[in-house]
C-alpha cells in the first residue's frame, strides 16, 4: 500500500480538474465548496486548498502531509503504516555489489628469473662470508631443479630443460 492507495480509500475524491487535483473539501479549513484538491504525480502525493492556502507535498505522509491527512480522519497509525511499507520496500530486489576488477597478472618467465632467500647474509665490504658446504649441498639436494649459488646472497637459478615457463 501506498499513500495513494491511503487516500482514495479513506477521502471522497471529486472529479479530476486539467491540472490534475481530485477536487475535495479542505478539512484543514472547513471550507463548504470543492476548492482544495489532491494530485497524484508517480509516488509523491500533492495538496493544494486554494481557500486557505495549505500546501503539502509527500511521498510518505510526514510533515505538512501528515497534519492534512489528520484533518481528514486518517490515523497518524495508518500514515506509520504505509511509512513502515514503503521503507521496507522502498529499493526492491538488492542490487547485486559489484566485483572489483582483479589487476592481470604481469607476466613471468621462469627461466629468465632468479629466485633470492628472503634473508640472506650481506657482505661486509668487500667480503663476502662463507657459506657452510654441508649446508648449501643440503639445500641442493632439496632443490634439484636448480642450481644453488652462493656470492653473499643465496640464488637459486632454474636449471635449463627443467623448468620451462607457461
Amino acid at each position: 500500500m501506498n499513500l495513494r492507495d491511503l487516500i482514495e480509500g479513506r477521502i471522497h475524491l471529486g472529479k479530476e480538474s486539467s491540472t490534475g487535483f481530485f477536487s475535495v473539501k479542505c478539512e484543514v479549513c472547513s471550507d463548504h465548496s470543492e476548492r482544495a484538491g489532491f494530485k497524484f504525480d508517480g509516488d509523491e502525493v500533492g495538496y493544494s486548498c486554494f481557500n486557505c492556502g495549505c500546501k503539502a507535498r509527500s511521498k510518505d505522509g510526514k510533515g505538512k502531509m501528515g497534519a492534512v491527512l489528520a484533518a481528514f480522519g486518517i490515523s497518524p497509525d495508518e500514515v506509520a503504516r504505509v511509512q513502515g511499507e514503503l521503507w521496507f520496500n522502498k529499493g526492491g530486489v538488492p542490487e547485486a555489489p559489484k566485483p572489483k576488477p582483479v589487476p592481470s597478472p604481469k607476466p613471468f618467465n621462469f627461466d629468465e628469473t632468479f629466485a633470492r632467500m628472503k634473508n640472506p647474509p650481506r657482505p661486509i665490504g668487500d667480503h663476502v662470508p662463507e657459506f657452510p658446504a654441508a649446508q648449501l649441498a643440503r639445500i641442493q639436494a632439496d632443490y634439484p631443479q636448480y642450481d644453488v649459488r652462493w656470492d653473499g646472497s643465496l640464488w637459486f637459478v632454474p636449471r635449463a630443460g627443467v623448468i620451462r615457463g607457461h
